[in-house]
């Protein structure tokens, strides 16, 4: 009898926990030579998408504001943003991406391909092309759609598991 995920967010995880014990971890070697936390690379990526306010940026990290403002004070020393008053109202601080940030963001993905590359070349041709047609499906439908709202734990349905055959 196989047990059959009905959740594959587990399997997800599992796939980039074995990733990053596998591969030579350049992109984690890059992210700890930079002297940048998570939270700061996550801040870049967002601000790569739209500038926002401090306040706006808050909001799409889940970070305090006075976490996200001591976040973006590093990231203008570091040169890897800007922070800019509004026109309308000097109140508001908008936070844009630099040319540098752009930089450290095509660095790390190009090493996180890397790193991900490395690990699926063990894979068999018939397990990395279905591997493959399931991630096209699955990245097809979620760029269609607009990203949700973080559903609270509670709300998360639980992990289940349906069994197949005798």
């Amino acid at each position: 009898m196989t047990l059959l995920p009905t959740d594959p967010a587990p399997l997800v995880q599992r796939l980039i926990a074995l990733v990053a014990r596998r591969s030579s971890g350049e992109s984690t070697r890059l992210m700890h030579e930079s002297g940048l936390s998570l939270p700061q690379i996550m801040a870049l990526f967002a601000l790569r998408r739209a500038p926002a306010s401090v306040t706006e940026l808050s909001t799409r990290l889940k970070l305090s504001l006075p976490a996200t403002s001591q976040l973006v004070e590093r990231l203008v020393e570091g040169e890897l943003v800007a922070r800019a008053e509004l026109a309308l109202d000097r109140r508001v601080r908008r936070v844009s991406i630099r040319p540098a940030g752009l930089r450290f963001l095509e660095r790390f993905g190009e090493l996180r391909l890397r790193d991900i590359e490395e690990v699926l070349r063990a894979l068999r041709p018939a397990t990395r092309l279905a591997l493959a047609e399931a991630l096209e499906a699955v990245v097809a439908e979620l760029e269609g759609e607009p990203e949700p709202a973080a559903a609270p734990a509670a709300e998360l349905p639980p992990h289940r598991t349906t069994r197949r055959g005798p």
